[in-house]
């Protein structure tokens, strides 16, 4: 009777399977795609309805083209091209502008490469083009009507979805397409698995899905512990496994608890799902619901979070934050799709079962609950049990438990078992065919071991016990339940890449006097890390060279303590008047992101300098033809448009004509100059000489700027692309390893 599948039995006979499998990424290209495709899904903010993602469908489109002279190219192959590298980064370029619709299609694109078809692991890459081919724009075009991302569907709006795209499905290629869509629905984002989007002929027949015992999720909780350098990141994905492994939660819930979701109760942690605010559709009117958490290990990590969020907010715990919310950003999630990979990989590590996911934990939960319902007495309720299970899974009858979620009914057969003894004793020639020996030589064996406490029909039955059992009486039987320890291995306590992003917001941190306590707990990094950024953030302000000050800053001793070196940083950064947070200014996003990109490359380090050398105070000196190209040659690599600089020259107080051509030849050559270094002219305003100011400088502007209209003051205020300098110079500072006294 083939109650379970091959891998799960695979399992259960070999306690070490689990470390033959090591699921890692077929390619770093794939991954970070997978993570930026899923964070903008999973982005609460960015969730509004864009325009038809054109580029970006005829930028996967390439990916998955050939030339004709490699035809029959497989994926393998395709998978350690570089050219594939530049096509998805481009593709992830495309996708940030183009929105929620676009990374849609590019994590489907990537489950593509990463999985292949349904049939073949490793399809040629015509085979996939042609899926990508008839079903990317559909798929869009449906999107766009239902409104919302995938991450907040309910069962009816994926029903919606296949069934609009059914009528797109000409041939058998078609049909293929839709099959590895539907696959990645519900891998992905847990969507019911629906045959007939799968086959043309329907038959009964029950969804299957593989569990996770108990045991597997404690491993998992212990892999968890280290599965990023970022201490963040890994209690993140613990508290996930937490919720999953205690409670009966789906993947697209979690991302939307907020703190005061989380209730102390008198026999747990109570969780309250409330889906009707927006955050996650569900699936149905039953998913807004209650869902309890027993175990003490896992509700202690769970609320160990809840209080660092609060810590971290600096806000009454009254306060509703989103439970795994960016500390720095507080209506976006913190690399949350990022955070569900791990999950996903972490639990194929635990098990050396590649068809696992988080999914799979919520499977198993109800199937341990009901089968504990069933084999254990339960005291007199006016609410069955099996209703109030139910109820917590977000089902409105049992239906959907008994015919998709609970998967162990050989343990029920099990159970029945038991009773044979008194019902009829085993004969020998019985237990001979059981055992695979003949009636005379179980009768002999009988004889050598029999006792005058155990009969013979006994020892029959003990011995067809031990071969089901595996020949071990104290083997734990899969599924049992037992209770969950913390994790034996703590995360590390240092050290989140330390990358120009990292210092944007250790700087923004510092700026609003955090202590070191709780800038440590913001930037996922030890006190000695903090330390070290001040010194960098000294050599950043030494290479300031400003004009009319005399007096250098106050020195940092490299042997000052933490505390004290953040009180001098922050008391320097306040008083240049910079801001790190970008906010909505759209262009210095653009910027940020390229050097966020590239600020390890020369030409940032040669921005970076120029920055120093051109910046009096608030304004960028043109002077040094050096220092100016450089930095006009970052903006352009950096694809800032030219219509938001704008270079001024204050008048000569000269007015007589001698004045007035100095001042235009004056203006041909920053033109020329400009020319040069942007590619494009630029703006040139004639300014009134200002104390301080240097003749020739250069303005960034917030927005674009229209052509013959004056450009309104507070569209040029530079403290944000200031702040961004200056941040890419703490970098190159902290690059240039600052050792330890």
């Amino acid at each position: 009777m083939p109650i379970l599948d091959e891998t799960v039995l695979r399992r259960v006979k070999n306690g070490t399977a689990q470390h033959a499998f090591l699921h890692t990424p077929s390619d770093e290209a794939l991954g970070a795609a997978h993570d930026h495709a899923l964070d903008k899904l999973l982005d609460i903010a960015s969730n509004e309805l864009l325009a038809h993602p054109k580029q970006t469908i005829c930028q996967i489109q390439s990916i998955f083209s050939i030339s004709t002279n490699r035809a029959g190219l497989r994926l393998a192959t395709h998978l350690n091209a570089r050219e594939l590298h530049d096509k998805l980064t481009l593709a992830i370029d495309l996708m940030r502008s183009e929105g929620w619709v676009a990374s849609v299609l590019l994590s489907w694109a990537v489950h593509l490469l990463n999985v292949g078809s349904v049939r073949k692991a490793n399809p040629a890459i015509s085979t996939l083009a042609a899926y990508v081919n008839v079903l990317l724009e559909p798929l869009a075009n449906t999107l766009r009507q239902l409104k919302f991302p995938p991450a907040l569907y309910s069962q009816d709006d994926w029903v919606t979805l296949f069934e609009e795209l059914r009528q797109h499905t000409t041939s058998g290629q078609h049909a293929a397409a839709l099959a590895s869509l539907h696959h990645w629905a519900v891998r992905t984002y847990g969507c019911d698995p629906m045959p007939d989007v799968m086959f043309q002929t329907v038959e009964a027949t029950r969804v299957h899905t593989n569990l996770i015992w108990p045991d597997e999720q404690q491993r998992a909780l212990d892999l968890a512990a280290t599965v990023s350098p970022d201490e963040r990141v890994c209690q993140q994905v613990q508290v996930m496994l937490a919720l999953g492994s205690g409670g009966l939660f789906r993947i697209g819930e979690i991302s939307g608890l907020t703190t005061t979701d989380l209730q102390d109760g008198d026999n747990g942690l109570c969780v309250h799902l409330s889906p009707g605010r927006g955050v996650h559709g569900g699936k149905s009117r039953a998913a807004r619901r209650i869902v309890r958490i027993h175990d003490p290990a896992l509700i202690a990590l769970i609320t160990q979070w809840r209080v660092r969020r609060n810590l971290e907010s600096g806000l009454a715990p009254i306060e509703a934050l989103l439970l795994f919310g960016d500390p720095h950003t507080p209506r976006k999630l913190y690399r949350m799709g990022h955070c569900i990979r791990l999950v996903n990989d972490i639990l194929r590590r635990a098990t050396g079962d590649d068809s696992v996911s988080f999914h799979s934990l919520r499977h198993a939960g109800a199937t341990a609950r009901a089968y504990t319902l069933l084999t254990q007495a339960q005291p007199p309720s006016a609410v069955s049990p099996l209703d109030e299970l139910c109820h917590e899974m977000g089902h409105a009858t049992r239906h959907t438990l008994w015919s998709t979620y609970f998967h162990l009914p050989e343990f029920a057969l099990r159970e029945a078992s038991d009773l044979i003894p008194s019902i009829a004793a085993l004969s020998a020639e019985e237990a001979a065919f059981w055992l695979d020996l003949t009636p005379a030589a179980l009768r002999q064996r009988a004889c050598r071991a029999a006792s005058e406490s155990a009969s013979t029909a006994a020892l029959y039955l003990q011995w067809v016990q031990q071969l089901a059992d595996g020949a071990s009486p104290t083997q734990r039987r899969p599924g049992e339940c037992k209770t969950f320890q913390l994790p034996t291995a703590a995360p590390p306590c240092t050290n989140a890449s330390k990358d120009l992003h990292w210092v944007r917001q250790a700087l923004a941190v510092i700026a609003q006097g955090s202590t070191s306590e709780t800038a440590c707990m913001l930037l996922s990094c030890a006190p000695e890390g903090l330390r070290l950024l001040c010194l960098a953030i000294q050599l950043a302000l030494g290479s300031l060279t400003t004009v009319g000050r005399n007096q250098s800053p106050p020195l940092l001793l490299a042997s000052a303590d933490t505390d004290h070196a953040l009180e001098w940083a922050r008391q320097q950064i306040t008083c240049q008047h910079w801001a790190f947070e970008l906010g909505s200014n759209a262009l210095l996003q653009v910027l940020a992101i390229y050097l966020e990109r590239n600020a390890h490359t020369q030409t940032c380090a040669e921005a970076a300098l120029a920055w120093t050398k051109m910046r009096r105070r608030n304004v960028l000196s043109m002077h040094d033809p050096v220092a100016t190209q450089a930095m006009l040659h970052l903006l352009r690599q950096a694809n800032f448009p030219a219509d938001a600089l704008v270079v001024r020259i204050q008048a000569e107080t000269d007015s007589s004509n001698e004045g007035l051509l100095r001042t235009e030849s004056s203006m041909r050559e920053i033109r020329a100059s400009v020319q040069l270094g942007v590619g494009a002219s630029v703006r040139i305003e004639r300014v009134r000489p200002r104390r301080g100011q240097p003749d020739l400088y250069l303005v960034v502007g917030r927005s674009r700027l229209t052509p013959g209209i004056s450009a309104p003051s507070a569209s040029l205020r530079m403290c944000e692309f200031h702040g961004l300098l200056f941040s890419l110079c703490v970098y190159q500072s902290m690059t240039k390893g600052i050792s330890q006294p």
